[in-house]
């Protein structure tokens, strides 16, 4: 098992010792183990975005900018969970709510900075404004039967003077199979491809610049 396998605050790196501990001797009831990311850079796009590492700068031009995620390995009829963090870097005094247009899913259920909702991801939820970072958990079910099957990442806004130029960072998305989260990892594709930045060096710039 590798520390990527394992969900951050279950078990730690330094706690894995080899040939102290095997597969059969992890307990599914006190330890997570994470899920492959099906969200991989290749699959990402949107209108107006930069990369640092895993964080994804979003420049909106109008509120239905944000990021999408290609379906193509999904499968129809199973349930997979998006999960990502998010902070308002210009605009938060009009940017209330967050959402994502996903014709081809059914929502289960959305978990957003720790309250749940019942209600459809593409409608939007309430995000809580005295918040630095957010929290988004996306229950689903993929039906693949809409003319546009991705499944997007959409912060609302309406600004009183009619300028739309918010800057989102999103970072730690994560799409896995099932209906459990696990903690944020990388998906295979990319650290094979050459994605080595730290994981905890995207956090510096979200109270930063």
């Amino acid at each position: 098992i590798t520390a990527n396998e394992i969900a951050p605050n279950t078990i730690t790196a330094n706690q894995i010792k080899a040939g102290s501990i095997t597969v059969n001797e992890l307990d599914a009831t006190t330890i997570r183990v994470g899920a492959k990311n099906l969200a991989k850079h290749s699959l990402i796009s949107g209108y107006s975005f930069v990369t640092d590492g895993f964080k994804y700068i979003v420049y909106t031009n109008n509120r239905a900018d944000g990021l999408s995620i290609d379906s193509s390995s999904f499968q129809k009829g199973k349930d997979y969970v998006l999960s990502y963090k998010f902070a308002v870097k210009e605009r938060s005094d009009v940017v209330s709510r967050i959402a994502g247009r996903c014709d081809g899913f059914t929502t289960n259920k959305a978990v957003i900075d720790g309250i749940t909702y019942n209600t459809g991801y593409d409608g939007g939820y309430n995000i809580d404004q005295t918040l630095m970072v957010h929290t988004a958990e996306i229950y689903l079910t993929f039906n693949g039967g809409a003319s546009d099957n991705k499944l997007y990442i959409q912060p609302q806004y309406w600004p009183s003077d009619g300028v739309y130029d918010a800057r989102f960072d999103i970072w730690d998305i994560q799409v896995e199979a099932g209906s459990v989260v696990t903690g944020w990892s990388p998906a295979a594709e990319d650290m094979a491809g050459g994605w080595t930045i730290a994981h905890d060096a995207i956090y510096s710039d979200v109270f930063g610049k």
